[in-house]
Protein backbone atom coordinates (compact mmCIF):
# COMPACT_ATOMS: atom_id res chain seq x y z
CA UNK A 1 0.00 0.00 0.00
CA UNK A 2 1.19 3.26 -0.42
CA UNK A 3 -0.32 6.93 -0.20
CA UNK A 4 2.20 9.34 -2.69
CA UNK A 5 0.78 12.05 -3.94
CA UNK A 6 1.59 14.16 -6.57
CA UNK A 7 2.38 17.48 -4.42
CA UNK A 8 6.05 17.00 -4.61
CA UNK A 9 6.10 17.33 -8.32
CA UNK A 10 4.49 20.95 -8.26
CA UNK A 11 6.66 21.87 -5.27
CA UNK A 12 9.98 21.09 -7.26
CA UNK A 13 8.19 22.55 -10.49
CA UNK A 14 7.73 25.63 -8.38
CA UNK A 15 10.38 26.05 -6.21
CA UNK A 16 12.27 25.69 -10.10
CA UNK A 17 10.23 29.19 -11.06
CA UNK A 18 8.54 27.98 -13.43
CA UNK A 19 5.11 29.21 -14.06
CA UNK A 20 1.39 27.47 -14.31
CA UNK A 21 1.75 26.45 -17.62
CA UNK A 22 4.82 24.82 -17.79
CA UNK A 23 4.60 23.04 -14.69
CA UNK A 24 1.65 21.38 -16.46
CA UNK A 25 4.27 19.82 -19.19
CA UNK A 26 6.19 17.99 -16.64
CA UNK A 27 3.14 17.54 -13.91
CA UNK A 28 0.60 16.11 -16.46
CA UNK A 29 1.15 13.10 -18.64
CA UNK A 30 0.18 12.43 -22.19
CA UNK A 31 -2.80 9.76 -22.43
CA UNK A 32 -1.33 6.40 -22.88
CA UNK A 33 -0.67 4.83 -26.29
CA UNK A 34 -2.65 1.27 -26.17
CA UNK A 35 -5.11 2.84 -24.53
CA UNK A 36 -5.43 5.73 -26.91
CA UNK A 37 -5.31 3.73 -29.97
CA UNK A 38 -7.94 1.46 -28.61
CA UNK A 39 -10.60 4.58 -27.84
CA UNK A 40 -10.12 5.63 -31.43
CA UNK A 41 -10.33 2.10 -32.50
CA UNK A 42 -13.94 1.08 -30.70
CA UNK A 43 -15.16 4.37 -32.06
CA UNK A 44 -15.00 3.41 -35.58
CA UNK A 45 -12.22 6.21 -36.25
CA UNK A 46 -9.70 4.20 -37.19
CA UNK A 47 -9.00 0.44 -38.20
CA UNK A 48 -6.01 -1.76 -37.01
CA UNK A 49 -3.45 -1.15 -40.01
CA UNK A 50 -4.23 2.20 -38.74
CA UNK A 51 -2.20 2.41 -35.26
CA UNK A 52 0.72 3.23 -36.31
CA UNK A 53 -0.33 6.14 -38.09
CA UNK A 54 -1.35 7.47 -34.93
CA UNK A 55 1.66 6.86 -33.21
CA UNK A 56 3.55 8.17 -35.36
CA UNK A 57 1.63 11.75 -36.08
CA UNK A 58 0.11 12.46 -32.94
CA UNK A 59 1.96 11.31 -30.04
CA UNK A 60 1.91 15.07 -28.35
CA UNK A 61 -1.85 15.84 -29.06
CA UNK A 62 -2.35 15.24 -25.50
CA UNK A 63 -5.90 15.36 -23.41
CA UNK A 64 -6.73 17.88 -25.28
CA UNK A 65 -6.09 17.22 -28.60
CA UNK A 66 -7.78 13.83 -28.37
CA UNK A 67 -11.13 15.48 -27.50
CA UNK A 68 -10.52 17.83 -30.44
CA UNK A 69 -10.30 14.63 -32.29
CA UNK A 70 -13.06 12.52 -31.34
CA UNK A 71 -15.20 16.14 -31.96
CA UNK A 72 -14.40 16.60 -35.00
CA UNK A 73 -15.12 12.96 -35.66
CA UNK A 74 -18.55 13.44 -34.42
CA UNK A 75 -18.63 16.24 -36.96
CA UNK A 76 -17.54 14.16 -40.21
CA UNK A 77 -14.99 16.31 -40.15
CA UNK A 78 -11.01 15.56 -40.87
CA UNK A 79 -10.17 15.05 -36.94
CA UNK A 80 -6.87 13.35 -38.48
CA UNK A 81 -5.56 16.79 -39.49
CA UNK A 82 -6.77 18.10 -36.03
CA UNK A 83 -5.18 15.87 -33.59
CA UNK A 84 -1.75 15.93 -35.97
CA UNK A 85 -2.27 19.85 -35.85
CA UNK A 86 -2.68 19.83 -32.29
CA UNK A 87 0.45 17.35 -31.35
CA UNK A 88 2.71 19.46 -34.19
CA UNK A 89 2.03 22.34 -31.79
CA UNK A 90 2.70 20.86 -28.94
CA UNK A 91 5.61 18.76 -29.65
CA UNK A 92 8.42 21.68 -29.48
CA UNK A 93 6.99 22.19 -26.01
CA UNK A 94 7.56 18.90 -24.93
CA UNK A 95 10.69 18.75 -26.35
CA UNK A 96 11.74 21.49 -23.72
CA UNK A 97 10.39 20.04 -20.75
CA UNK A 98 11.53 16.56 -21.27
CA UNK A 99 15.06 17.93 -21.81
CA UNK A 100 14.70 18.64 -18.12
CA UNK A 101 12.81 15.27 -16.58
CA UNK A 102 15.11 12.51 -15.63
CA UNK A 103 12.79 10.40 -17.25
CA UNK A 104 10.49 10.51 -20.34
CA UNK A 105 7.92 8.20 -18.54
CA UNK A 106 7.10 11.29 -16.85
CA UNK A 107 5.68 12.45 -19.70
CA UNK A 108 4.69 10.23 -22.11
CA UNK A 109 4.83 6.79 -22.34
CA UNK A 110 7.19 4.95 -24.21
CA UNK A 111 4.48 3.49 -26.40
CA UNK A 112 4.62 6.68 -28.22
CA UNK A 113 7.94 5.78 -29.41
CA UNK A 114 11.48 7.44 -27.52
CA UNK A 115 11.42 11.38 -27.38
CA UNK A 116 14.32 11.36 -24.87
CA UNK A 117 16.94 9.37 -22.87
CA UNK A 118 16.38 8.65 -19.27
CA UNK A 119 19.06 10.98 -17.59
CA UNK A 120 21.89 8.34 -15.70
CA UNK A 121 23.29 8.88 -12.41
CA UNK A 122 26.31 6.83 -10.94
CA UNK A 123 25.98 7.27 -8.01
CA UNK A 124 26.22 3.94 -5.68
CA UNK A 125 24.53 3.28 -2.28
CA UNK A 126 26.33 4.09 0.72
CA UNK A 127 25.64 2.88 4.35
CA UNK A 128 26.01 5.03 7.10
CA UNK A 129 26.27 3.87 10.25
CA UNK A 130 26.77 7.25 13.24
CA UNK A 131 23.11 7.49 13.73
CA UNK A 132 22.34 4.21 14.77
CA UNK A 133 20.62 4.03 18.52
CA UNK A 134 18.73 0.79 19.22
CA UNK A 135 20.51 -1.54 17.28
CA UNK A 136 24.22 -2.74 17.43
CA UNK A 137 26.44 -0.71 14.80
CA UNK A 138 29.07 -3.33 14.67
CA UNK A 139 26.03 -6.18 13.81
CA UNK A 140 24.44 -3.35 11.71
CA UNK A 141 27.87 -3.71 9.68
CA UNK A 142 28.30 -7.27 9.11
CA UNK A 143 24.90 -7.48 7.44
CA UNK A 144 25.90 -4.44 4.99
CA UNK A 145 29.16 -5.51 4.73
CA UNK A 146 29.41 -8.80 4.73
CA UNK A 147 28.89 -9.10 0.67
CA UNK A 148 24.96 -10.26 1.12
CA UNK A 149 22.72 -9.22 -1.52
CA UNK A 150 19.82 -6.17 -1.11
CA UNK A 151 17.72 -8.86 -0.28
CA UNK A 152 19.46 -10.67 2.20
CA UNK A 153 20.52 -7.65 3.83
CA UNK A 154 17.17 -6.04 4.05
CA UNK A 155 15.74 -9.00 5.55
CA UNK A 156 18.44 -9.59 7.96
CA UNK A 157 18.10 -5.83 9.10
CA UNK A 158 14.35 -6.17 9.70
CA UNK A 159 14.94 -9.15 11.45
CA UNK A 160 17.62 -7.90 13.66
CA UNK A 161 16.21 -4.49 14.38
CA UNK A 162 13.07 -5.81 15.81
CA UNK A 163 14.10 -8.60 18.16
CA UNK A 164 18.13 -7.52 18.42
CA UNK A 165 19.20 -11.21 18.14
CA UNK A 166 16.43 -12.69 20.27
CA UNK A 167 14.08 -15.05 19.20
CA UNK A 168 10.37 -13.94 17.39
CA UNK A 169 8.62 -14.69 20.59
CA UNK A 170 10.23 -11.54 22.61
CA UNK A 171 8.12 -8.88 20.28
CA UNK A 172 4.92 -9.53 21.89
CA UNK A 173 7.16 -8.34 25.72
CA UNK A 174 8.11 -5.28 24.07
CA UNK A 175 5.81 -2.01 25.14
CA UNK A 176 4.14 -0.07 21.82
CA UNK A 177 7.09 2.30 22.77
CA UNK A 178 9.41 0.12 22.18
CA UNK A 179 8.06 -1.54 19.00
CA UNK A 180 7.66 1.74 17.47
CA UNK A 181 11.38 2.35 18.42
CA UNK A 182 12.61 -0.73 17.05
CA UNK A 183 10.44 -0.10 13.54
CA UNK A 184 11.87 3.19 13.24
CA UNK A 185 15.55 2.27 13.20
CA UNK A 186 14.42 -1.02 10.96
CA UNK A 187 12.65 1.17 8.90
CA UNK A 188 15.15 3.85 8.16
CA UNK A 189 18.14 1.29 7.98
CA UNK A 190 16.02 -0.61 4.82
CA UNK A 191 15.90 2.28 2.90
CA UNK A 192 19.59 3.41 3.21
CA UNK A 193 20.32 -0.28 2.03
CA UNK A 194 17.80 0.35 -1.19
CA UNK A 195 19.57 3.72 -1.81
CA UNK A 196 16.78 5.81 -0.69
CA UNK A 197 18.19 9.51 0.74
CA UNK A 198 15.04 10.69 2.06
CA UNK A 199 14.65 12.12 5.85
CA UNK A 200 12.11 9.96 6.74
CA UNK A 201 9.39 10.20 9.74
CA UNK A 202 7.96 6.58 10.70
CA UNK A 203 4.63 6.54 13.16
CA UNK A 204 2.51 3.52 14.68
CA UNK A 205 -1.04 4.96 14.82
CA UNK A 206 -4.24 3.70 15.64
CA UNK A 207 -5.83 4.47 12.64
CA UNK A 208 -4.20 4.98 9.15
CA UNK A 209 -5.71 7.30 6.43
CA UNK A 210 -6.81 4.82 3.88
CA UNK A 211 -9.27 2.36 5.62
CA UNK A 212 -7.95 -0.95 5.46
CA UNK A 213 -4.33 -0.04 5.25
CA UNK A 214 -1.78 -1.66 7.77
CA UNK A 215 1.13 0.18 6.36
CA UNK A 216 1.38 3.17 4.41
CA UNK A 217 4.21 4.82 2.61
CA UNK A 218 3.80 8.45 1.88
CA UNK A 219 4.95 11.06 -0.45
CA UNK A 220 7.89 9.14 -1.55
CA UNK A 221 8.81 7.77 2.08
CA UNK A 222 8.75 10.93 3.89
CA UNK A 223 6.46 9.59 5.95
CA UNK A 224 5.83 5.55 6.77
CA UNK A 225 2.76 4.65 8.63
CA UNK A 226 2.56 1.62 10.42
CA UNK A 227 -1.33 0.28 12.03
CA UNK A 228 -1.85 -0.51 16.02
CA UNK A 229 -3.30 -3.74 15.77
CA UNK A 230 -1.34 -5.11 13.12
CA UNK A 231 2.17 -4.77 14.33
CA UNK A 232 1.29 -6.91 16.96
CA UNK A 233 1.90 -9.61 14.14
CA UNK A 234 5.32 -9.96 14.23
CA UNK A 235 5.34 -11.85 10.73
CA UNK A 236 3.12 -9.48 9.43
CA UNK A 237 5.40 -6.80 10.82
CA UNK A 238 8.63 -7.33 9.58
CA UNK A 239 6.83 -8.16 5.81
CA UNK A 240 5.32 -5.08 5.80
CA UNK A 241 8.16 -2.92 6.78
CA UNK A 242 9.67 -4.66 3.91
CA UNK A 243 6.90 -4.02 1.43
CA UNK A 244 6.30 -0.15 2.63
CA UNK A 245 10.17 0.39 2.13
CA UNK A 246 10.16 -0.96 -1.75
CA UNK A 247 7.33 1.61 -2.14
CA UNK A 248 9.75 4.47 -1.18
CA UNK A 249 12.31 2.63 -3.70
CA UNK A 250 9.64 2.47 -6.63
CA UNK A 251 8.94 6.27 -6.19
CA UNK A 252 13.05 7.08 -6.44
CA UNK A 253 13.12 5.05 -9.16
CA UNK A 254 9.92 6.35 -11.21
CA UNK A 255 10.80 10.23 -10.20
CA UNK A 256 14.52 10.50 -10.03
CA UNK A 257 17.59 9.16 -13.05
CA UNK A 258 18.27 6.34 -13.77
CA UNK A 259 21.00 3.65 -11.94
CA UNK A 260 22.75 0.88 -13.52
CA UNK A 261 22.62 -0.83 -9.76
CA UNK A 262 18.86 -0.87 -10.22
CA UNK A 263 19.37 -3.83 -12.46
CA UNK A 264 23.08 -5.03 -11.29
CA UNK A 265 22.04 -5.37 -7.39
CA UNK A 266 18.17 -5.85 -7.11
CA UNK A 267 16.47 -6.77 -10.96
CA UNK A 268 14.91 -3.75 -11.92
CA UNK A 269 14.55 -2.47 -15.45
CA UNK A 270 13.66 0.58 -17.36
CA UNK A 271 10.84 -1.31 -18.63
CA UNK A 272 9.81 -2.10 -15.12
CA UNK A 273 10.26 1.88 -14.38
CA UNK A 274 7.62 2.35 -17.19
CA UNK A 275 5.22 0.07 -15.84
CA UNK A 276 5.58 1.73 -12.09
CA UNK A 277 4.86 4.86 -13.79
CA UNK A 278 1.65 3.75 -15.75
CA UNK A 279 0.40 2.66 -11.91
CA UNK A 280 0.13 5.57 -10.87
CA UNK A 281 -2.57 8.63 -10.31
CA UNK A 282 -5.78 7.41 -11.54
CA UNK A 283 -4.26 4.11 -12.66
CA UNK A 284 -3.52 3.69 -9.09
CA UNK A 285 -6.17 1.75 -6.99
CA UNK A 286 -5.86 2.15 -3.28
CA UNK A 287 -8.93 -0.01 -2.25
CA UNK A 288 -7.39 -3.14 -0.36
CA UNK A 289 -10.81 -5.17 -0.60
CA UNK A 290 -10.62 -4.56 -4.62
CA UNK A 291 -9.12 -7.65 -6.79
CA UNK A 292 -7.41 -4.84 -8.73
CA UNK A 293 -5.47 -3.86 -5.94
CA UNK A 294 -3.81 -6.43 -5.20
CA UNK A 295 -2.89 -7.67 -9.17
CA UNK A 296 -1.32 -4.03 -9.87
CA UNK A 297 2.31 -4.17 -10.93
CA UNK A 298 3.76 -1.69 -7.82
CA UNK A 299 1.85 -3.52 -5.14
CA UNK A 300 2.37 -7.26 -6.57
CA UNK A 301 6.36 -6.46 -7.01
CA UNK A 302 6.45 -4.80 -3.08
CA UNK A 303 4.79 -8.18 -1.76
CA UNK A 304 7.46 -10.51 -3.78
CA UNK A 305 10.28 -8.01 -2.69
CA UNK A 306 9.01 -8.55 0.77
CA UNK A 307 9.01 -12.14 0.24
CA UNK A 308 12.11 -12.39 -1.23
CA UNK A 309 14.16 -10.12 1.78
CA UNK A 310 12.55 -12.69 4.45
CA UNK A 311 13.06 -16.47 2.49
CA UNK A 312 16.66 -15.08 1.93
CA UNK A 313 17.83 -13.52 5.28
CA UNK A 314 16.83 -17.19 6.21
CA UNK A 315 19.18 -18.73 4.52
CA UNK A 316 22.15 -16.42 5.70
CA UNK A 317 21.20 -15.59 9.08
CA UNK A 318 22.72 -18.17 11.16
CA UNK A 319 26.09 -17.24 9.11
CA UNK A 320 26.20 -13.21 10.92
CA UNK A 321 27.73 -14.13 13.99
CA UNK A 322 26.75 -11.13 15.88
CA UNK A 323 28.49 -10.04 18.91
Amino acid sequence: MTVCGREPLIVRASAAGLPAADISFTYLSVPLYEETADLLEERGMIGAEEREEVRRTMPFMGFVGLNLAVRAFVQKKDWRSVAAAHSAANAPLAAAYLAQLPSQGLLIDGGWGNFAEDVTDDTRRSFDYDDIRTADQNNIRKIAEGGYTVFEQCGAIVRYCTLAGADSSVWETLSPAEKSERLSEATRLILRALGVQTETDVQVLDELPVKGAGGLCCDGGKSILYRSDCVKNYEWTIDAVCHECYHAFQHMVMYGPWREWYWTDLGVTRGRKAEWLVNTGKKYFPNVGSPSYYVQVRESEARAFAKDCLRDADKIWNSLNFD
